[in-house]
Order: structure tokens, then sequence, then C-alpha cells
């Protein structure tokens, strides 16, 4: 008994909570508004307590954490606790347990204005004042009895974010006056009481998220106390594009941002500025010195919609607001900010986080007659319910419909409708099945023609993200894998829904990777649509998150943008190559895209050492017929070459690339010098009139590297005929976009020069997890191998080691196991996967000593640690990786699929030595970006460009050749550390011994070698020879 009285008496007090999941939602106040009129019965109020139990079981509680509000209403609205009433949550569960049903009508406006007007007061526990996120849960089981409009309206404009959970026979519309935008976050509709259960986890998933980005914005806040002395102008956007309900955020974060500043007319001084098709002055610098004043300044700011012309708001404020007469001290030497500028954090990134993201989306269905009409019919349901979730407006998703047989067949495009009823309209009552054979691949050039159009309502200039669901039924009469690329490439995101006898290899090649799902029967077709909503919307956040952190994106698809380095010099390894630039000069390609075609041409030509001894350039023009416009020996400068390629004009006519290459191999025969690379640079934008492959292979067979470049509607099969290997086949969609290839050439011409000679210890820690499957497993062990087949492996070369992690590290090899690449491959070959947890941190911990005399590491040369993972770390890796760096290891991150982009930014150190990629046949195209990397280290470009430098020699008969062989290493080291050539490096020796003697003056040789880089070497061997009066 006594042991009983314990345990009553103990439940009073506040232990710790047994089931929050809220955890980071760290502050907020909730009220819960819950209808109690008799629609609902006894039965079903108990089933509402339920569920606010388990909600509130959920919430970390407490004075300085999460309070809870609860009122109860029918005729009028009853409270049965404040925000203050208490600061523990058993107490709170105890009540909500004893709550007693009132019964009556349903007076829900009514009883939002009490909720607003009577609970979130300060006096009564509510915290909004400071800057914490105030939210209300409306719960009802039927139709208001009174207005519900303008209530909701006042609520939701102090800031208030408003969630509706409809019950039965509630109404739709309602609901959606009631909640805050968009429908889809903050509106909830179940069929009975007994499903309330059903949607609490993902209620609190939302609620919790908001609850965490609004304190983000607090936190932000924060930083902004330490400045103490300044003048600010706060420069707001109001465009169409905010709109009203995220604009009132806005004006929170703004009061939030202000309390937080030492306002006053000594300290810092704050303007306020709005726009949007215009710039309003809202007060000036000097017009408010009270905080007071601000404040109620900001709750009073009104919306006004239009477009969102920043460069004329920027202007606005600075020849109004930066001026004396406003207020400004800057004679003073007071920093003067804007907000959209610089400010404590970048506002216009916090704007964007309260607005919601959407995407333009097309759906192209398969109507073939492999499609059983019953099928179709449940494919048109579940783009119905697909497109019914989604908040559908010009501004916001944009849904296009297309069906395919034979042919594609539009339904709708993405400008056609602006309204969702009106397309749910035309899914239901106007798309009939067509029938016909199945060419699923012209029914994928078809979307790329018709509807990734600006003129079809395509968003994709403007960055919108793309997406197009794909539904299919049978393997496909016609190829599909260049048509889907072609989607890819271009940034769509593609979808593959497979029903009947679908072919999942082919959805395979369609899909971005993972993006294919593939049903059985109808029940699988009725589920699948929650799965592809959700994919669709957190593709589309996880897209704009990326762009708000500023950072490279973690998940693009196809390597479009790979991470790339910008030669802080140019190319400065490469220092002998003959390149001709065979231009496209014919009539499809507009005056404005030979221009950018000039410019990407100069652009990359600036890139390296132009000389007459060095690397030179020359240019063919080519239309019907080829045309020398550029001698390869003509100029021997970067700004000659320059605007001898400006002046160049256009020929027109035909497209002859074929007959162009054969003219290049004359030209290569006549000017090109022994033993020196010799490339050719093939720009075109359309097919050749006239066959290439042979006339290609022959000019490869004299050595010539070929890299050919595609514009618009050249032909990618013809493109690697030219090239001979896709490795040197580039493609994009317009000229302008040339600038985006330009650095992947200028990497491919450069590597071999720049990890010649190169010395390194590289060590993979690779994640063998049970995340990869063991077809990925053995991709990630091929990458492997094609590192080492492209290193130069030797004891005083590259040294590669080899540790693989799970739950545990285990070292496969270290760096001095193997010297040679065969020995490397059998070892690496006969690796087996772990397959269990992924402890990150502990590896890297364990990889660290690895780098060690001890285990076969060498500190004095660069040493590099390559770490390849697919999922999220179980552990911190943050310490560890910081232990690594610290002791001047470079740390290079691959992510793959699930992998945490903070996490592999956190063992990097930095993002740019970070690489993402979508799946592991992607670590294929990696290895030479790796490797570009590792050759070029951050102080390699310290490489003397310009100087006279003389070597005086000790040359006499004392000197021993241990020492005469040591002095020979180190003027070599520095010569080949040199731009040698009359207008760059000159070099000259003099030998001293009982007489000093001029052995080769500054301008006797103008290039490290004359005629090859062996007979140099003969040379300078012999002079140093002959300082000592050896000879050999």
């Amino acid at each position: 008994m006594d042991n009983q009285k314990t345990l009553l008496f103990a439940a009073k007090f506040c232990f710790p909570d047994q089931t929050t999941v809220c955890r980071k939602a760290s502050v907020a106040d909730v009220v819960f508004l819950v209808d109690g009129s008799w629609s609902i019965g006894k039965e079903n109020f108990r089933r509402m307590q339920d569920f606010l139990y388990i909600m509130v079981s959920s919430f970390d509680v407490g004075e300085d954490k999460i309070r809870i509000g609860l009122i109860q209403y029918s005729d009028a609205p009853h409270t049965e606790f404040f925000l203050s009433t208490y600061n523990c949550k058993e107490a709170i569960l105890e009540k909500i347990q004893a709550l007693h049903y009132k019964g009556g009508g349903t007076k829900t406006g009514e009883s939002l204005r009490f909720m607003l007007e009577n609970h979130f007061e300060e006096t009564v526990g509510s915290r909004r004042q400071e800057g914490v996120p105030q939210i209300a849960v409306v719960i009802t089981d039927g139709q208001a009895q009174d207005n519900i409009q303008e209530p909701a309206k006042e609520v939701k404009d102090t800031g208030i974010t408003l969630y509706a959970i409809g019950i039965k026979d509630a109404s739709l519309e309602e609901l959606r006056e009631i909640a805050s935008d968009p429908d889809d976050k903050h509106v909830y509709e179940v069929e009975d009481f007994t499903d309330l259960q059903d949607i609490s986890h993902n209620m609190l998933q939302v609620l919790c998220s908001t609850v965490e980005e609004v304190n983000q914005i607090t936190h932000f806040s924060q930083v902004c106390t330490k400045a103490t002395l300044a003048d600010i102008v706060f420069l707001v956007p109001t465009s169409t594009s905010i709109g009203p309900e995220n604009f009132q955020k806005v004006k929170n974060f703004l009061y939030i941002l202000f309390s937080s500043l030492n306002v006053s007319s000594d300290q810092i001084q704050v303007g306020r500025a709005q726009y949007s098709n215009e710039t309003f002055k809202v007060f000036l610098l000097n017009q408010y010195s009270l905080k007071s004043d601000i404040l109620e300044q900001i709750q009073n700011l009104p919306y006004k919609s239009g477009g969102s012309y920043t460069g004329t708001a920027l202007d606005f404020v600075r020849t109004t607001y930066f001026t004396e007469s406003a207020g400004s001290r800057a004679l003073e030497n007071v920093p003067q900010r804007s907000l959209l500028q610089t400010m404590c954090f970048a506002v216009e990134s916090q704007i964007k986080a309260f607005t919601k993201h959407y995407a333009d989306i097309i759906f192209l269905v398969d109507s073939s007659v492999n499609m059983r009409s019953f099928t179709f019919e449940q494919i048109k349901n579940f783009i119905y319910q697909i497109v019914d979730q989604l908040d559908v407006g010009t501004d916001k998703y944009r849904v296009g419909l297309a069906q395919y047989s034979r042919e594609g067949h539009v339904e709708f495009l993405l400008n056609t409708y602006k309204s969702k009823e009106d397309m749910l309209n035309h899914i239901q009552g106007r798309v009939t099945f067509l029938g016909g054979p199945l060419q699923t691949g012209s029914a994928l050039e078809f979307l790329h023609k018709v509807f990734f159009k600006e003129e079809a309502g395509s968003r994709i200039s403007q960055g919108t993200p793309q997406f197009a669901v794909v539904i299919t039924s049978a393997k496909s009469k016609d190829d599909v894998a260049e048509a889907a690329e072609e989607l890819k490439e271009i940034g769509v995101k593609v979808i593959s829904v497979g029903v009947q006898n679908s072919d999942w290899e082919e959805m395979e090649v369609i899909a971005t990777s993972p993006l294919v799902y593939q049903v059985n029967g109808v029940q699988g077709i009725s589920q699948l649509h929650q799965d592809i909503t959700d994919v669709l919307e957190l593709s589309v956040q996880q897209q704009y998150d990326s762009t708000l952190d500023a950072k490279v994106p973690a998940e693009l698809s196809n390597i479009k943008w790979k991470i790339k380095k910008q030669l802080c010099k140019g190319c400065v390894d490469t220092e002998e190559a003959d390149i001709y630039f065979l231009m496209d000069g014919s009539g499809s390609i507009f005056p404005n895209d030979f221009q950018d075609m000039k410019v990407f041409m100069n652009e990359l030509i600036r890139t390296f050492q132009v000389s007459a001894n060095g690397v030179r350039f020359g240019v063919v023009q080519y239309a019907s017929t080829p045309q020398t416009e550029l001698v390869i020996s003509q100029y021997d400068s970067v700004n000659q070459v320059k605007v001898a390629v400006r002046v160049i004009h256009q020929s027109g006519a035909g497209t002859n690339t074929g007959d162009a290459l054969r003219y290049m191999k004359s030209l290569f025969a006549k000017a090109t010098r022994d033993n020196v690379p010799k490339m050719l640079i093939v720009i075109t934008d359309g097919e050749s009139q006239d066959q290439v492959t042979k006339a290609a292979e022959e000019l490869r067979q004299e050595g010539i590297v070929i890299y050919a470049i595609g514009i618009r509607y050249a032909v990618k099969k013809e493109l690697k005929d030219i090239a001979g290997t896709e490795e040197r086949m580039f493609f994009v969609n317009d000229f302008d976009s040339l600038k985006l290839i330009k650095h992947d050439i200028v990497q491919d011409i450069c590597s071999p020069e720049a990890c010649k000679n190169m010395k390194a210890d590289i060590i993979l820690l690779v994640d063998s997890s049970e995340s990869i499957h063991p077809v990925d497993f053995q991709k990630m062990k091929d990458f492997i191998q094609l590192i080492v087949n492209r290193s130069d492996i030797g004891a005083d070369k590259v040294q590669i080691g080899l540790l693989q992690f799970s739950s545990e590290p285990h070292d496969e090899f270290q760096l001095n196991s193997y010297s040679s690449k065969t020995d490397l491959r059998r070892a690496i070959s006969g690796i087996r996967q772990i397959k269990s947890g992924t402890m990150t941190g502990k590896a890297l911990t364990f990889s660290s000593s690895y780098f060690d005399e001890p285990k076969g590491g060498r500190p004095r040369v660069k040493q590099y640690l390559i770490v390849i993972t697919d999922g999220e770390a179980q552990d911190i890796v943050r310490e560890p990786a910081e232990t690594i760096r610290d002791k001047g290891i470079t740390i290079y991150a691959i992510g793959v699929l699930q992998a945490n982009n903070s996490q592999l930014v956190e063992i990097a150190g930095s993002q740019d030595k970070v690489f993402f990629e979508d799946n592991y046949d992607s670590l294929t195209f990696l290895e030479k970006d790796i490797l570009f990397e590792i050759c070029n280290p951050e102080d390699s470009c310290k490489r003397t460009e310009v100087a006279d430098i003389i070597f005086v020699v000790h040359g006499s008969r004392s000197l021993i050749d241990l020492k005469f062989q040591g002095m020979q290493r180190i003027m070599e080291t520095v010569v080949n550390d040199s731009v040698v050539g009359k207008d760059n490096v000159q070099f000259g020796a003099v030998v001293y011994s009982p007489d000093p003697q001029d052995h080769f003056s500054l301008n006797t040789y103008s290039a490290k070698s004359s005629s090859s880089s062996k007979t140099f070497e003969a040379r300078w061997y012999q002079c140093l020879c002959c300082w000592s009066g050896r000879s050999e």
C-alpha cells in the first residue's frame, strides 16, 4: 500500500518524458481548438482525446520549451487551459484525459476570434513578442454555423500558423478557408474519428518542421545583437510570387530581427523600403529613433503585389536612403548596410525559405494496344489523385498531360489550364484510349520537343524543376535510350512507372536513378499515387534547399554540373601542343550563336601558355567547303590569337564535316612538330551532309586527338564517330552553354602533363555497408581500378592503399604493400564486401595512422584520402576528419545515392572537395576529375613565368660525382618548374673553378627542347659535365 501511495504521489511531478519526438522543435506556443458539439458524440470525443494525448506526448513540453493551450468549443468557446497553465507534460496529459464533453452547436468563427483575443496574449503565456512560433490546430467534424472567413484571416494576419483537421462531415472548403497556405501542408481530412491516429505521425512531422524553421530564423536574429553601430536599410520584396500569407511571415521575421537590434540615434539606425514593380519608401534612417515606433510600423506594413524589380529597388535605396538628408552617417564612418546586400545573413534566402516551391510536371501515358482499357482507367484515376493533392496554379505547380502509342498526343500543355478543377475535369472526361503500337522512344522525343518549351508553359529557363512521369505497360518497339538521355541532359527528372508487362531494364534506362516504380494489379496502382506525390514534392524542396545553402548541389541528374577546378593560371603543365579548332560556319547557325562560339574558343585559348615554341593554335572554318582562318604557326601570343579569332566572319552554306576533317590532315602534316601533342577541337551544330567516320579515323591514326563538341541539333552518334570515344565527346543544348564545358576540355588536354612525374600517397576509404548492392560494390571496385590504371604506380611515384569500413574498419592493403599496377589490380579484385552498419567516423580515425611512415606513408609527399560512401554516417565525422586534415592530408568525399551532403562537407572540409553522384555508374566519369584535382594541388600554380635566371655553378675537379648529380637535379627541377621561352623564363649558366666560363647565355635556348625533350636533356647534361671537365 505504501508503494501505491508513492506512485500516486510521484505522478504529480514532471519526470523526463517517455515519448518525445520533436526534440529539435525546441520552442513553440501551440493551442488546440477542438469541436465539442453534439454532432460528435461521447465515443468520438474520447477518440479525439486520444489523438490529443498522442500529439502532446510527442512534444518536449516545458516553460522554456513547447507550451500547450486547449479550447473546447460548441455554441461558445471554453478555455480548458492557457499556454501558461501547465509547465509539465504529465499535468497536461492528465487534463486531456479528464476533459468533459460539452455538446451544443458549432460556432467555429466565434471560437477562432476568442482564441486570438484570449490565448495568444502575453498575459496568458504567449511568447509572440519574443519571436516564438505561434501555432493553432483546429479540429472539427461539421460545417460552421457562423462566418469563419474574417476570424480565420485575422488569426493568420497576426502570424499564427493555422492547421485544420476535418472529420466525417467537415466542409473541405471551410477547412481550406481556416488553414494557412499551402493547403496540402495545413489541411487534413479523415473519414472517421477512428482514422485520427493514422494522421498523427504525419501531422507531428509537419508541426515539428514548422517550429524548426521559425526557430532557425530566431537563431539568426540573435547574431545581429552583436551589431552596435550601423545604418541599416531593410529592402524587402512583396511580389505576387511571395503572396500575402508568406508576406505576413516575412513581417514576423522582421519583427523578430528588429527586436534584437540596439536601435537609437547614436547606435543602430534603421530604414525600411519595399518593392515589387515599383519601390516604396516606408521610413528613412532618421525617421524613428525608438524601437517601439519601428515595430509598430512593421506590424502595419501593407502587402503589394507585382513583379520583382530588384535592380531598380537597389538604385532607389542608394539614392534615397544612403544620403545625409535621409540620416546616413557615412561621413562619420558609420557602416552603411542594405539588407539585400549584406546584414548578418542573406535575407533573400530567408524570404525564399518562407515560400513553398513548385515544379512543372508532365505525365506521359502509354495508350497502346498493350495497355488494357481497365488499367488505362486506373491510370487516369492515379493521375487524378496526384493532381488533386498538388497546389496547382500559374505560379505554383504546372501540370501537362500527353498520351502516346505510335506517336505522342497532347491532352493539355503546362499553360492550358490555370485552375485545378479544369484540369481534373479534363482528366476525368476528355482523355480517351488511343490504341496502336508502343513506341516510347518516339514519345519521349515528342515530350522534349513539345512540352519542355517556354511557349508550352515550361519554366525551365527560370530554373523551375522539371519532371516527367512516364507510364508504360510493356517494352517499347523502338529504342528509348537516346531520347531519355536527351531529356535528362536538359535537366528533366524522369520518373518511370511500369504496369502490366513493363520491362524493368527499359524503365531504368528511361528514369533518373533511382526513380523507378513497378506495380502489379489495380491495388498497386491505387497505392502508388502517394509515393509519387511525395517524391515530386521532396525532390522540389531538396533542389531549392541546395540553392539556398549556396553550395554545389548534392543531387544533380547525370552529373551535368560536375564539380570543376578553376585552373589558377590556365594549363601550366602543358607547355607544348599544336591545337586546331574546326568550327562549323554553316547557314544553320545564327550570327549571335557564331559569336558565342568565338567567345568560347577565346576563353579556352587564354588558359594556355601560347608561344612560338609552346602551345600554338590554328582555326579552320567549314560549311560546304573548309577554309583556313588562322594557320597554327601564324601568331605566338594569346592576344594575337584572340584578335584573329574575333575578326572571323561566318561563311554560311552547308555542313560537310567529313570533307573538313580530310582537309585537316594536310594542315597538321605541314605545321606540326615532332613529339608534340596534336589536337583537333571540332564544333558543330548539326548533322554532317557527308560521311565523317573514315576521315576522323585517319586523323586519329596520325596521332591527332579529336574532341567533338555538338550543339543543339548535332547527332551524338556522329560526334562519337568523330572523337572515337565518348570521353572526348561533348554536347550542349545551346551556344551559350559552351562555357559550361570549357573546363572539361581543358582538363582533358592538361591531365597527361599535369600528372607526369607526380608523387603522392593515396588511400581509398570505401563504404562496404549492407545498404550497398553487390552489383554497386563491384562498380566501386571498378572505379578504384580506373584510378590505379591512370596513376604512375611505384615506390618513388604514386602509392595506393585501400581500407574498407562498415560497422568496423578493415585494412585491405597499406600504401607500400604493392609497387606495381598488376599487383594492385589483383588485390582490388579480391576484396569482399563486409555488409553491416555505416560507422564512417570510426573508419576515419582508423585511417589516420595509415599515412604514417610505419605503415608505408611518406609524410614529405602529398597525401590524399578518398572517401566513398552511399549513406549517412551513424557516428560523428567532423572531429576525426579534422584530425586527418590537420596532418596536411587532403580529403575528397564522394557521395552516392543517399549520402548526406552536410556530412560529406564535414569530411572533406569544403564543398569544392565533395563529389556527388546519382548512381554508381556515374563513378566511371569521376576518376578523371579526382586525379586532375590531385595532379593540380592548390599551390601548383606557383610556377615561374617571366624571369632571367643564371646558374653560377661550382665546377672544379674536387667535386665528387654524387654532389654533382645532386646539383644537376636541383637545376633540372628549377627549369622544369618554369615556363621557358624568350618572352617567359630565360636561363644562362656560368661555371667557376679557377677561371669562370660562360657556357650558355640567357638567349641561347628558348625552349626546354628545340626538337625533343630527350635532345635537350642530353645538351643540358653535356653542359653540366663540361663545367667539371667530365664527359660520359
